[in-house]
């Protein structure tokens, strides 16, 4: 009765409030203490899904629009950094640059699951070395994906320090969707305690 009230817009009535019985007048028969128990157990559940609800309206209106907080960018949409090596200087510049490792760079970018990576990613375009990379700063210090040059080529995840890049791994990944690619970065750099 309660649901198909509550389902038809107007309020629920309100539950009647448990009380104890110490006297020995009444005798519940199990079909009663059956009913009692069902009541309250949803009661707590109809709160609890009120408290839910609440929160994730919260959440939405704090944050956007998306009940998870986290808003999913089109593929074609590039990350906030990304920068053009060339002769040695470093500029901002990559209107011309729309070379496949670049739009497959900007799309994992895209794609990364975790925001504190999706905050510090940086599309790399050196074309000193003619390579595209996406690079992260780490607890270890900046890290960067190349991407293949090829098909059939691997990704390498290398560490920058001060004593010069060192290559920590591979994958092959050429011919998998950037989203893919994005959440095996991600684990990459999770599971070594990285970021």
């Amino acid at each position: 009765m309660r649901g198909q009230v509550a389902a038809e817009g107007m309020s629920a009535p309100r539950p009647r409030p448990i009380v104890l019985l110490t006297s020995n007048d009444w005798k519940p028969t199990a079909r009663q203490v059956q009913e009692l128990v069902q009541e309250i157990v949803q009661e707590f559940v109809r709160g609890m899904v009120q408290q839910i609800f609440d929160a994730v309206l919260w959440n939405m209106s704090e944050r956007g629009g998306s009940p998870t907080g986290i808003t999913e960018r089109s593929s074609t949409e590039r990350p906030n950094v990304e920068i053009v090596i060339s002769a040695g200087k470093v500029t901002s510049g990559t209107a011309e640059i729309n070379t496949p490792q670049a739009q497959k760079a900007r799309g994992i970018a895209n794609f990364l699951p975790r925001p504190e990576l999706l905050r510090d990613a940086v599309i790399e375009h050196n074309q000193d070395e003619n390579t595209t990379s996406n690079r992260f700063d780490t607890k270890a210090g900046p890290i960067r994906v190349v991407l293949p040059v090829a098909h059939g080529f691997e990704f390498h995840i290398i560490h920058d320090s001060e004593t010069g890049p060192r290559i920590l791994g591979t994958f092959r990944g050429s011919s998998l969707p950037v989203r893919a690619v994005a959440y095996r970065i991600s684990e990459f750099l999770r599971t070594r305690g990285l970021k």
